[in-house]
């Protein structure tokens, strides 16, 4: 897969690319000048829904958890860049391999922590207007009940 050639060694890196062969090679290397377009789109979206989420944060606890997941969202964008450079160069040029595998596993756990982050942000968030949504549900039931 395409995560164990990011994390090989020159060696088992060229063991996989000769697995591969031509096709499959073109394939990845159009996959990953694609990739650059969801990087847009999810780190976008990521900081995004981060700051919304901040606004909305009654807590400052968790605002600043929400505060701190923005820039790790861009740092991920970032570190998802620089590996689709490294990707790309050892695509190209098996020969001069380079390691890149440090800023796959940057992207994967800041991610996933902007992501973790978020999940509970709109958890919390749904449990809070569910509660006055069943409040108010019950006020119009018994319009007589103060």
């Amino acid at each position: 897969s395409i995560t164990e050639f990011q994390f090989a060694d020159a060696e088992e890196a060229k063991i996989i690319l000769c697995g591969w062969g031509v096709e499959r090679i073109g394939e990845l290397k159009w996959m990953t000048r694609m990739d650059y377009f969801i990087i847009f789109f999810y780190g976008g979206l990521l900081t995004g829904l981060s700051a919304d989420r901040m606004n909305q944060a009654p807590k400052p606890f968790f605002n600043n958890i929400l505060r701190l997941s923005l820039p790790l969202a861009i740092i991920a964008g970032a570190a998802d860049i620089i590996e689709n450079i490294y990707l790309t160069n050892n695509l190209n040029y098996p020969d001069n391999y380079k390691y890149g595998g440090v800023f796959t596993a940057i992207k994967y756990i800041l991610s996933t922590w902007v992501l973790t982050v978020l999940l509970v942000a709109f958890i919390r968030h749904f449990i809070r207007h569910w509660e006055v949504f069943r409040q108010r549900r019950s006020e119009f039931r018994n319009p007589n009940v103060v």
